[in-house]
């Protein structure tokens, strides 16, 4: 099947649900608005179907049919694939679940009393975070929104980019120096 944007599917075409479930007569697919094709044969480990609306088909093409070893090849694959796939839900049955990514823009006050900073620390941080802001700023897609995107990215255990993993190590100094800046423009305008 070639669709309209120019993507290439292949698999089986299937009748629609209702004439498989009632045992109706063979579809007319030429007078069918939806074609649905069945690709589990044809992306191991893709167990589905996709249905394409008959005006985003641009052309079908019959192809030959598998020979026995290459059809007995294809349903192999597909049941290592999910043999594994079982395996890995086990694992991760068994695992603890991570905890819930939060999704205030500034991080979660700690309820455990804290000794104030010094000085000196404060002054760093407040450095550090300027270097920060100036470094990834917000014109540049930097904010809560990106550092939201890089936690979630962390927690699909997905690698972040070393930009993206500096800023969410710096995400709480990048903030103080943004509310910061933002207080310090907005007393400026008075």
């Amino acid at each position: 099947m070639t669709l309209r944007g120019g993507s290439h599917l292949q698999g089986r075409l299937l009748e629609p649900a209702a004439d498989r479930e009632h045992g109706a007569a063979p579809t007319d697919f030429t007078k069918a608005r939806f074609l649905t094709l069945d690709l589990s044969l044809e992306y191991p480990g893709l167990n589905g179907t996709v249905t394409v609306s008959k005006s985003e088909v641009l052309g079908l093409q019959k192809l030959k049919p598998f020979d026995p070893k290459e059809l007995e090849a294809r349903r192999t694959s597909a049941e290592a694939i999910e043999r594994a796939r079982k395996k890995e839900e086990q694992a991760a049955a068994e695992e603890p679940s991570p905890p819930p990514v939060p999704t205030a823009e500034a991080p979660a006050p700690s309820k455990k009393a804290h000794a104030p900073k010094s000085p000196t620390v404060l002054a760093k941080d407040l450095i550090a975070g300027l270097e920060l802001y100036l470094k990834y700023p917000p014109s540049d897609g930097w904010g809560p929104e990106r550092e939201q995107g890089i936690r979630l990215k962390l927690y699909r255990s997905q690698l972040p980019t070393l930009p993206e993993r500096e800023f969410h190590e710096g995400f709480p100094l990048w903030m103080q120096a943004r509310q910061l800046l933002d207080q310090w423009m907005s007393d400026g305008a008075k």
